[in-house]
């Protein structure tokens, strides 16, 4: 039956959440420690990899909360979904242009090959080539080989760094910091984590490159605080990570 009220909804979605089981707990931090060892598996390894399994092993597994608790809400989802697809339009090509105007274009993806930059992981050597998106970016221009890397960009980058970062990271700072310090103390450690510009720009370009993506990480964070969910700034990364890479930094 439907709940005849907003507020009595609220009330026993809350109950739902401080009564999800412990087996159920258990099952999802399970699974969220897997899931970074399978996404190995068929070569992904950036930071992307582990950025679902913290917050659902610390919301979920730990502290017993539901989906709410990391950004995914249905609230102004309609909103969200057009904002976040305008939003991300938007900074892709302005983004783009930018880094045209900078000279910092048309990167060879193909040189990269062979490069062996990447150290080993749990004594597993690490290739570049093997890497997911090194291959979905060199895979071509077919619509196949397109859908394959939007998805991959809107699924594993978009969403899975805007809920590590955005949703939980930001989300935790904020309960010690004002919103504006922890927008763009979250921004300034998502920027850093993108240290791998270094393998494939000089030191000048990489923190050019570093600042721009600081700037995207706070723009998303205001966004994220507005919005009050996960889908707005996630769709915006997605498409942004997409166009930029694809179509901007690497020839």
């Amino acid at each position: 039956m439907c709940c005849q009220s907003s507020q009595k909804c609220r009330m026993n979605r809350g109950r739902e959440i401080n009564e999800m089981s412990p087996l159920f707990r258990l099952v999802v931090s399970i699974a969220a420690v897997a899931f970074p060892f399978i996404l190995l598996g068929f070569g992904v390894y950036g930071s992307f990899s582990f950025s679902f399994s913290v917050p659902f092993i610390w919301q979920v597994g730990l502290l017993g909360k539901g989906a709410n608790s990391m950004g995914l809400k249905r609230k102004s989802l309609r909103r969200s979904v057009v904002t976040g697809i305008l939003t991300g339009l938007f900074l892709a090509f302005l983004g783009g242009f930018a880094l045209k105007i900078l000279g910092m274009t048309g990167y060879s993806i193909v040189s990269l090959q062979g490069t062996g930059n990447l150290p080993e992981l749990f004594g597993l050597k690490i290739s570049l080539d093997g890497e997911m998106g090194y291959r979905l970016l060199t895979a071509g221009g077919g619509l196949k080989e397109v859908l394959f890397y939007l998805g991959f960009s809107l699924f594993l980058i978009g969403l899975g760094e805007e809920i590590f970062w955005r949703a939980f990271i930001q989300r935790k700072i904020s309960r010690t910091l004002p919103k504006t310090p922890s927008v763009w103390l979250t921004a300034l450690l998502y920027g850093m984590i993108h240290f791998y510009v270094f393998f494939f720009v000089t030191p000048k370009e990489g923190v050019l490159f570093l600042g721009l993506i600081t700037l995207a990480g706070a723009f998303w964070g205001y966004l994220y605080e507005y919005l009050d969910n996960i889908w707005a700034p996630a769709l915006s990364h997605g498409i942004v990570a997409f166009i930029v890479w694809k179509y901007f930094v690497f020839s």
